[in-house]
C-alpha cells in the first residue's frame, strides 16, 4: 500500500505494515501480525492483555494460557497479591475468555 516505514525505525520478524500506515522515529516493529486487536480488559485490580499468541500480560505478570488455567499457578499468585475468591473467579473468566479467542486466532496450544 502507501505504508512507510523511515528514520530510525525498523521492521522485522514476521511483523508487517501496510495500508497509510506510517513508522518513523525509533519505532519498531515486529513478531506476527494479528488479524484482530488483541484483548484488553480492565479488571477489578489489574489489566488483562493477550499480549501475544499463547500469552496473557495480568498485571505485571506473563505467562502463557496453559499456565494461567493451572489452579495451583492461579492460587499461588492470587495469594501473593490478595485476590480475593471474587477477583479469582473474575480473573479466571477472563482467561477463559482471551483462551477461546487464542485458539480461535492461533490454533491449539
Amino acid at each position: 500500500g502507501n505504508a512507510e516505514v523511515y528514520g530510525n525505525a525498523r521492521v522485522y520478524g514476521d511483523a508487517h505494515v501496510h495500508g497509510n500506515a506510517q513508522v518513523h522515529g525509533n519505532a519498531l516493529v515486529c513478531g506476527g501480525s494479528w488479524s484482530e486487536s488483541p484483548t484488553q480488559i480492565q479488571g477489578s485490580k489489574h489489566f488483562v492483555n493477550h499480549c501475544a499468541p499463547h500469552k496473557i500480560k495480568i498485571g505485571c505478570q506473563i505467562l502463557s494460557i496453559q499456565e494461567w488455567l493451572d489452579k495451583k499457578v492461579i492460587k499461588s499468585l492470587a495469594s501473593r497479591h490478595d485476590y480475593t475468591k471474587e477477583q479469582v473467579k473474575e480473573y479466571v473468566g477472563y482467561i477463559k475468555i482471551i483462551a477461546e479467542k487464542d485458539k480461535r486466532l492461533f490454533g491449539d496450544l
